[in-house]
């Protein structure tokens, strides 16, 4: 059966008239489109097999117009699994229309187009302008449409195609068998749709079981005896059967994947747990030491505060900067001097403080003689904390580093702990974010091209979540050495004393004398507020390092403890004379046992605030204080 015949060449003046009036009426027609909305309230396809091999089709088509006004429609059927397609017959609201050459636009008519792949279809109703329910019966007849087999010759077709613009209420595809030809075997693809068999085996229908919503399609399958039906294979049947087998081959595989997947990824994940906490075991955890001693009322050695305060949680920060501050002044190498607050328009008060080198060979190891340089830089002796602001905050990430070193070099550590912390959280990063990003699209690619199943995305998705649990568990990765171990436990016990000493008033005021040289290592233990308030009630002396701002060496904050006076107002000079009230108050830093250990706190803030301020923040400050731790197409217009 020959090829419907091909569009013949529109006269150029014609088609520039055709064109200037296109150009005229565009922004009419876009506006008028754009207002149009239908749907197929009946999608029907009568497929009737030949014994000549030829197929008949039938689509009938019940489509609402719910608004606009419409003037043609057109089909694009797929032609490529056939060898010809003809006997084009279109009938509109009961009317047969005319086939013409080419597309004249006139009511009443259609034309076709045909190349290798499509017959397109153009059809214009009776009348101008149609809205609401309409029927359009498009028949047409292909050749060389049939698969052939040994073992049964089939029917496959897309009855309702794809590339619709509205969704289709209701559908039924008959498929009517020649005579010695029952059906064998029926399935349908795509839109849900239950099947019948009838008429002794010769009468299949498909019946939609709900709305097939647009771009979905209901493709049938029907396969019958061999030999009944004329004809032999088409050439397209090669590249189809290996299309069949490939996706078949595909099938298989996804359902093996759909369990080997799933199974295979929750091993891994399991198994990575399980490796990461084994490592975890051999590499992240102390060695276990005996206990030292219940606690110890002195330190266990020399060892400066802020090293002591990285060996026991393992982690260098402002809090242990501030420590090896505070110790170097304690020591006698710098002398802090609390300088006359500054009034705002708004009355509040900013305090500022003046760091003054006294001896600088006090100094011992990296972060201390780091502190001491950077402070009093290019041979000062004098430094007042404002002048540090936005300058300071590059020194602290080496002070930190500089702990680091000291702890690695007392064999604490193996490795700077830092640095394994950083390797561990950055290596799970890094498999994270790959396996998100590059397992999402090899997931997509290996779906797209492959047809693979989903479940392949279990794999990077299980991959993903170990490299999670290798940055969770990164912060807990660094471990001590055996010598690191004992001196941590000795290190313990002398916190303990100083986190327990409130309950034994007899200690208290043992050191009352010496709580200052314990000061720093509060600082490093995180426990200084409540350590200075405990000695402030006591009557402690106000450290000889640090001079608040009116205050005259020599003066006790709190109440007076020879006197047994308990009044907060009270204070007691060095001379043995007495002031109160407001006099008192003029004399001293501030009223109540709050005095000293407020203004030691608000040192140890604003301080720790300003060092680590840097530019972007605009002068404030950058630390804030420190803390611990087929079917074609079709449509209308």
């Amino acid at each position: 059966m020959p090829r419907h015949a091909p569009r013949r060449n529109v006269p150029t003046l014609l088609l520039f008239a055709a064109i200037a009036a296109l150009l005229l009426l565009a922004p009419r027609s876009v506006a008028h489109a754009q207002d149009q909305s239908l749907h197929w309230e009946r999608f029907d396809v009568t497929i009737n097999v030949l014994e000549s091999g030829h197929v008949e089709i039938t689509e009938h088509n019940e489509v609402n117009f719910t608004s606009g006004l419409f003037n043609f429609g057109y089909r694009d059927i797929q032609i490529g699994r056939t060898t010809g397609i003809g006997d084009i017959r279109v009938v509109a609201d009961g009317v047969t229309l005319d086939e013409v050459a080419y597309d004249t636009g006139e009511h009443g008519t259609f034309y076709t187009e045909i190349n290798d792949d499509t017959a397109y279809i153009k059809y214009y109703f009776p009348e101008a302008d149609v809205s609401g329910r309409h029927s359009v019966d498009l028949s047409y007849t292909v050749e060389g449409a049939l698969r052939y087999y040994e073992d049964g010759d089939q029917l496959w077709w897309k009855a309702v195609y794809d590339d619709r613009p509205a969704e289709v209420y209701e559908s039924v595809v008959t498929v009517n068998l020649p005579p010695n030809a029952p059906a064998e075997r029926v399935e349908s693809y795509g839109a849900d749709a239950i099947s019948e068999i009838s008429n002794e085996g010769r009468t299949v229908t498909f019946t939609s079981t709900g709305v097939i919503p647009t771009r979905r399609e209901l493709e049938v399958r029907v396969q019958f005896p061999h030999g009944v039906v004329a004809g032999s294979p088409a050439p397209w049947q090669a590249d189809a059967d290996r299309e069949v087998a490939q996706q078949e081959r595909v099938s298989g595989l996804n359902t093996l994947l759909n369990y080997l997947f799933p199974f295979g990824s929750l091993v891994a994940l399991v198994g990575g747990l399980v490796a990461l906490y084994l490592n975890w075991r051999a590499r992240g955890r102390d060695p276990e030491v005996a206990l030292v001693a219940n606690y110890l009322s002195e330190p266990p050695d020399g060892t400066p505060p802020g090293v002591v305060g990285t060996l026991l949680n393992e982690k260098a920060d402002m809090r242990d900067v501030m420590a090896t501050l505070v110790g170097l002044a304690q020591r006698g190498a710098i002398r802090i001097t609390e300088l006359e607050p500054e009034k705002s328009f708004f009355g509040s008060e900013s305090h500022d403080y003046r760091y003054e080198l006294l001896d600088k060979s006090i100094a011992k190891g990296k972060a201390e003689t780091l502190i001491i340089n950077r402070l009093f830089s290019g041979g000062q002796r004098e430094v007042e904390v404002s002048e540090l602001r936005n300058k300071f905050y590059s020194t602290v990430p080496k002070v930190k580093n500089a702990l680091y070193d000291e702890v690695v070099s007392k064999a604490w550590f193996a490795s700077n702990p830092a640095k394994v912390r950083s390797r561990y959280i950055g290596l799970g990063i890094t498999v994270a974010l790959l396996m998100i990003c590059g397992g999402f699209m090899l997931t997509s690619i290996l779906q797209g091209e492959f047809n693979l199943t989903p479940a392949i995305a279990c794999l990077p998705f299980s991959l993903a979540l170990l490299g999670i649990a290798a940055a969770i568990i990164g912060p807990r990765m660094p471990a001590k050495t055996q010598l690191g171990s004992e001196a941590a436990s000795k290190w313990r016990a002398f916190k303990r004393y100083l986190d327990e000493i409130e309950r034994y008033p007899d200690e208290i005021e043992k050191k009352r004398e010496l709580w200052d040289a314990y000061l720093p290592y509060a600082i490093a233990f995180g426990m200084e507020d409540r350590y200075m308030k405990m000695f402030e009630q006591v009557g402690a002396q106000v450290p000889t390092w640090y001079n608040p701002y009116g205050y005259s060496r020599g003066t006790y904050y709190g109440s007076d403890p020879a006197s047994g006076n308990d009044d907060s107002s009270v204070f007691t000079s060095s001379s043995g004379g007495r002031s109160g009230g407001l006099q008192g108050a003029s004399d001293s830093m501030a009223l109540g046992l709050q005095g000293m250990s407020n203004g030691l706190a608000s040192m140890l803030s604003t301080t720790a605030s300003t060092l680590t301020s840097s530019p972007s923040s605009s002068g404030s400050s950058g630390g804030g204080g420190f803390s611990g731790g087929g079917g074609g197409g079709g449509g209308f217009g």
